[in-house]
């Protein structure tokens, strides 16, 4: 039963991780759908890197 148990915690794990990624797929080709969105996005990363 315990075997049983880990692998059923395994399969959810995957299935989690699996759901989490399509999720942030989704999420980042609405974010970058346009190239203004894309500018923007790469402007403000610019603007967060610290220069030594």
């Amino acid at each position: 039963i315990e075997s049983e148990k880990k692998a059923a915690v395994a399969d959810i794990k995957s299935q989690v991780a699996e759901l989490s990624v399509a999720i942030a797929e989704k999420v980042i080709k609405e974010e970058l759908s346009s190239n203004d969105k894309q500018l923007k996005l790469v402007d403000t990363m610019l603007s967060d890197i610290k220069l030594n």
